[in-house]
């Protein structure tokens, strides 16, 4: 009825107008040449396509038409617009453009492949309450397990906060790397960077310490900002350049200004104008250290009990020095958490000594173990002829190591542990070498191998004739890395109770906190009576403390979390932290997916501990 007043249906004019867009849409000036090159066959399914799409949208149309068709079906209706505006709002529109590398506060050194913690580490945190934590961060850590989170969360390549000035976000992170002494890690950063910061004092210091006298000096003449550091810098150059009268000029220039350099600092300037060696080392270290190494004498010791982990790092890397002046520093470097044992492995194998005092080092009794009784039994280890033999010497290590810790050196296990390990590779865990099993385990445990750890753990409980002594030194530790079982928990305590009951009971408590922390508790639950409720290690720290740590923890804020966890612990040896803080620290760190550093954390807290 309708056809015979007005012509065609609407639903016909509909289908010839999409039709025609199609057509339209074809031929268009961009995409002709090449729909017209198609194939006959190609060509008719994308008509065929373009019908489809039309036939499913017209039971929506028809449906949207029909009560204004009932109103009044005759009336002529427009429902096509112009050719220009159909383009435009059918035809989708793509852009193309460049994004460009990331801004400088989000560039990195390491991606989540690279042991970075992903892209996401800074999500729902502010700039302020990072960088306020940033500064807060500890020079140096005794545990080897939080050295290495902090050093992968200043280098992760995370998208910055949104807020972050990229300069000042950048800034915030090679600073805080020179302060825990990753020099290198400094150059690497800024280089990546590809930007000079407006105050490149954290890059001047770290390529002064790296070597780079040249990079150092070429930054130093760029800053614009005088200041006292920055005088100090430049009248350093002036002494690496071999222009000793220019900078004693510059000297006594900031004497008539009224700003006199630091006294440490023109001794040394002094004696490296003339050769000679300084009386000692003083700030700032990054150039005191530089122009150690325009001296042609130096001294045969230095005290490093004040030196900052590059400091001690740089001290390693002259040559000029004693042997066994680079070999304590990088001891002392070790102990404060710095992975420079490849290294110091290195310094132990070049050391002159003859094979009859290499052997004699087994002999060794704790008042003697020293710098020069490890280096010699590292070459007594190395040069040994078969595995049993390497195995007797190393024991001498271990022996003293642990009689050492039992003493209060806190870092002479986890030293002896990274540098015995490498000997270990070719030695297959069996009853052989039964006597050795625990210490070796403990090795393993202390440097993260814990699958060794455990393969040597189960050598040791199952042999036939075992020392108890030997399987309770390292139960606890399986425990901690393994299923817990309630059973190896009350034969471990039950041992140690027999020994000493108010060292047990703490013991206890130590072992309750950390299986709490990785959410295991149930192996000491039924222990938990007899768990000591005093001594200074297991005071209740107000909750308060805590509560930003278990906030960004819920909200699965991982970079905020690991910051809480470094700046809480604040460097103290992992002894001297408290239940409730391991606690915390551990669970916190699993929460956030940080599974295996929550882990190696208990671990080092267990052996610091003496569990």
């Amino acid at each position: 009825k309708s056809r015979q007043k007005t012509g065609p249906s609407n639903c016909t004019r509909l289908h010839e107008l999409a039709l025609r867009h199609c057509r339209d849409l074809a031929v268009s000036d961009r995409q002709k040449p090449r729909i017209q090159s198609l194939p006959v066959r190609r060509r008719s399914l994308n008509s065929l396509g373009c019908t489809v799409l039309f036939a499913a949208g017209m039971v929506g149309a028809v449906s949207g038409l029909s009560p204004l068709l009932a109103q009044d079906s005759s009336a002529p209706m427009r429902i096509d617009r112009p050719a220009d505006e159909t383009h435009q709002q059918k035809r989708p529109t793509v852009r193309v453009e460049e994004l460009g590398a990331p801004d400088a506060g989000s560039t990195g050194t390491l991606t989540g492949n690279q042991g970075g913690l992903g892209h996401n580490l800074w999500r729902e945190a502010t700039f302020s309450e990072i960088v306020g934590l940033m500064q807060r961060l500890p020079a140096a850590n005794r545990s080897m397990a939080l050295h290495d989170l902090q050093r992968r969360l200043l280098l992760t390549v995370a998208m910055a906060p949104a807020e972050a000035p990229a300069a000042a976000f950048a800034q915030a992170r090679l600073k805080a790397l020179m302060t825990m002494g990753a020099s290198r890690d400094v150059v690497d950063l800024a280089r990546r960077i590809k930007m000079t910061p407006a105050k490149p004092y954290p890059v001047i210091r770290a390529r002064f310490l790296t070597g780079d006298h040249k990079s150092a000096c070429a930054l130093t003449a760029a800053v614009k900002e005088r200041n006292a550091f920055v005088e100090m810098a430049q009248i350093t150059c002036h002494v690496l350049g071999g222009e000793a009268e220019r900078a004693e000029i510059a000297l006594r220039l900031l004497h008539e200004q009224g700003a006199p350099a630091d006294s440490a600092f023109e001794a040394a300037v002094a004696a490296a104008a003339t050769g000679q060696p300084p009386e000692g080392l003083g700030k700032p270290y990054a150039l005191t250290i530089a122009l150690l190494t325009q001296a042609k004498a130096v001294p045969g010791t230095f005290d490093l009990r004040p030196l900052p982990i590059a400091a001690l790092t740089a001290l390693s890397a002259n040559k000029q020095l004693k042997r066994l002046v680079r070999i304590r520093a990088l001891e002392a470097a070790l102990a404060r958490g710095a992975p420079v044992d490849g290294e110091l492995s290195t310094l132990y194998a070049a050391a002159n000594v003859g094979a009859d005092k290499a052997a004699a080092a087994m002999l060794t009794r704790l008042k003697g173990f020293d710098v020069r009784s490890r280096a010699h039994l590292y070459l007594a280890a190395a040069a040994a002829d078969n595995a049993s033999e390497r195995l007797r010497i190393l024991s001498a290590w271990w022996r003293l190591a642990d009689a050492a810790a039992a003493k209060g050196d806190a870092a002479a296990e986890m030293l002896a542990a990274r540098q015995t390990t490498p000997f270990l590779k070719d030695i297959e865990p069996d009853a052989t070498h039964q006597d050795h099993a625990a210490s070796i385990a403990r090795a393993y445990f202390a440097t993260g191998r814990v699958a060794a750890a455990l393969a040597w753990y189960r050598v040791l409980k199952s042999a036939p004739f075992r020392n108890p002594a030997d399987l309770h030194r390292v139960t606890a530790l399986a425990v901690i890395s393994a299923q817990p079982d309630i059973r190896l928990v009350e034969s471990w305590y039950a041992f140690k109770r027999g020994r000493d009951v108010r060292k047990a009971n703490s013991q206890l408590a130590d072992l309750k906190a950390l299986l709490e922390g990785l959410g295991q508790e149930q192996a000491v639950t039924p222990l938990r009576g007899r768990v000591a409720a005093k001594g200074p290690s297991s005071i209740v720290t107000p909750v308060d403390r805590y509560r930003a740590l278990r906030n960004a923890a819920v909200t699965r804020q991982r970079g905020m979390t690991v910051l809480h966890v470094l700046t809480l612990v604040n460097g103290r040896a992992l002894q001297h932290v408290t239940r409730q803080l391991l606690r915390e620290a551990v669970a916190a760190l699993r929460i956030v997916g940080l599974e295996r550093d929550a882990r190696q954390l208990a671990l080092e807290a267990a052996l610091a501990r003496r569990l």
